[in-house]
């Protein structure tokens, strides 16, 4: 009986460090153009989007480098600001130097491909 249950925690215990739990942001941030993707709060906010924002929850790569997460995609409406819920997807490549985020927003697909560093640009834009 002991045997089995010793198995058992070794079998679990190997299963567990099969997954991955890199963070893709240790440190620091990314960018394509004006939009920027950092650390807030513990989480992650993609900003530099024209009166929007996206809150990603910490984000854990899975074998393939890939992940997908629920988080909340926030748009100003006049009055303040949104908060829907919106399902992000990401792949960071093999060599760790782009990270790809998208995520459907009214049935149309939004794509980032974010290197490592701040943007470099600065967007500036009203909003109504």
């Amino acid at each position: 009986m002991k045997q089995n249950l010793l198995f058992l925690i070794i079998i679990a215990m190997m299963m567990i460090e099969c997954r991955s739990t890199t963070d893709v942001l240790p440190t620091g941030v990314w960018s394509e153009g004006c939009v920027e993707l950092g650390p807030y709060q513990g989480a992650y906010r993609l900003s530099g989007m024209c009166c929007a924002y996206l809150l990603i929850p910490k984000i854990e790569l899975n074998q393939d480098r890939s992940f997908t997460v629920t988080g909340s995609y926030h748009a100003f409406t006049g009055a303040g600001f949104s908060n829907v819920p919106i399902q992000i997807t990401g792949q960071l490549t093999s060599n760790g130097n782009e990270l790809t985020i998208g995520y459907s927003l009214n049935s149309s697909p939004v794509t980032y491909r974010l290197t490592s560093g701040p943007a470099k640009l600065a967007c500036f834009c009203g909003c109504d």
